[in-house]
Formats: structure tokens, sequence, C-alpha cells
């Protein structure tokens, strides 16, 4: 049985450059991969999709459930602003493929609300971190993606640790106060700026590690993913803060991961 069970849309990501595969699930997978994690990933995409094959590793093993189309964004950069456009949409996971996720850790990171907070039930795993961008979002009417109100967050498993960018709602540190009340742990991301762990309604910042950051995309997927890791292994909340973070960092000192294989032993010693 894989240690981590990854969940969410492989994503088609275009901009002016270049196509690639996104999507906070790819990452996710990747990384623990690169930190020597046997990983299930669960997705949904046209099988024969050729970005597939950048998720080829030996420790994730990949599980696609079919449909026509993948889910695919247009992405426009004004400096540091960045704009998407859905271009196309996969179909939400099913109850058949989730039921699948046979794994003692679940990351669920959902791109534009693919799994519904109700069929969360289906997943099996004993711990539950949630990846929240993609209940977060709405399209208007010429495809753009905006911040959405709210609603499902409420809807999240009580049990569930959360993890979104203070880039993902404009009332990122309000939300996370409001839904680590009840104790839950709630982590807003603030790329350079660090991060803030909030539980019990208080919050506490935490200042990034040094690092030269050459393309910062999938860091916050890459924290997430090392901060249920460690969760799972045992760390406090601090601690597995901590090690996140470095993971993060050290993931942005190149392309696709950057740097991140250097600092295994001290991510997952």
């Amino acid at each position: 049985m894989p240690e981590l069970v990854v969940i969410g849309h492989v994503t088609r990501d275009l901009d002016a450059n270049e196509e690639r595969v996104g999507g906070a699930a790819s990452y996710a997978a990747l990384a623990a991969a690169e930190l020597g994690i046997e990983t299930l990933l669960l997705t949904c995409a046209p099988p024969e999709a050729p970005l597939l094959a950048r998720l080829e590793h030996p420790l994730i093993q990949l599980y696609v459930q079919p449909c026509r189309q993948q889910t695919t964004f247009e992405l426009v950069y004004s400096g540091a602003e960045r704009r998407l456009w859905v271009k196309g949409t996969a179909e939400p996971l099913s109850d058949e493929t989730l039921r699948l996720a046979r794994a003692p850790l679940a990351y669920v990171g959902p791109v534009m609300g693919e799994v519904a907070p109700e069929r969360l039930g289906c997943l099996s795993s004993e711990r539950l971190v949630l990846g929240v961008q993609g209940w977060l979002r709405a399209l208007d009417s010429k495809g753009e993606v905006h911040s959405a109100f709210p609603d499902a967050l409420w809807r999240l498993p009580l049990d569930a640790e959360l993890v979104l960018s203070e880039h993902d709602h404009p009332d990122a540190d309000l939300l996370a106060q409001r839904l680590s009340a009840n104790r839950r742990a709630v982590v807003v991301t603030r790329g350079a700026r660090g991060v803030t762990l909030w539980s019990g309604a208080r919050p506490e910042h935490f200042a990034a590690p040094n690092a030269v950051s050459r393309d910062p995309t999938g860091a916050g997927d890459v924290f997430g993913v090392v901060f249920a890791l460690r969760r799972a292994r045992g760390d406090d909340l601090r601690r597995a803060v901590e090690r996140a973070q470095l993971a993060a960092a050290a993931s942005t000192e190149g392309a696709l991961l950057g740097n991140l294989a250097a600092v295994k032993h001290q991510v997952m010693p």
C-alpha cells in the first residue's frame, strides 16, 4: 500500500512560451516521489493525454479516470500578477475513483472543485489534508478565473487540516481565522514572505527560508504535501510547517521542483 494518495486534476497549462503539466495534484505527487514517498495519484483526463507522461516516476502509481478532455488553463502574466482562463475541464472525480484512495494519508488538491466536499467521505485515509484553492474559484462569462464565495469550505470535514495561499482569496486570513476557530490547523502560504499558521483562531507567522527563487510555480503545492507528510509522521504543527517551508523554498530554485532533492534528508529524515 502506498503511504500517500494525491487527488485532483492533472492540468494542461498554456502560456506564451510553453505547454506544461500543471495542477496541485501534479506538483504534490512529483514532490512526494522526489522525496522517496510511494504515491498513488488519482486524476481524470483523456488516457492518451501526452502530458501524463511527465508524471512517470518509479514511485508514482497513476490512476486515470477516463474522460474526453483535460482541464486546461491559459495563463497570462503581467509582472508578478497572473491571470487564468479555463479552456476546458475534465469531469469530476467519481465516487468509484475516490474509493480507490487506499493509503494512510490523503492530500486533496482540486483546481476547479473537481472533488465535492460531500464526496470526501468516500476516502478511507486516516489523515486528510486539503489544498483548498480549487474550492475558492469561479468563472466569469469569458472563462476567466476569479475568487469565489467560499461556501464549500464550510462543508469540509472538521478533522481535515487546510492549506491555502494568500492569493487564493482576498480574505484568506479572515477565512483561515474562522475555519481554525475549532482548533483545526489552517495554513496560509505567502511565498517569499513566509506562512501564517492559524489554530484556535490565533495566528503564528513563520519567515521564509533563504532561497534563490527562479520558478515559484507549484511551491505552495510542495508545501502542502510535505506539511501533510510530516503531520502523518508525527511532527507537531510548528515542525511540520518548518520542514514544509524548507521543501517549498528549495522547489523554487529551478524549473519543476528545482533543488528539492538536495533537502530530501532534512525534510524526510
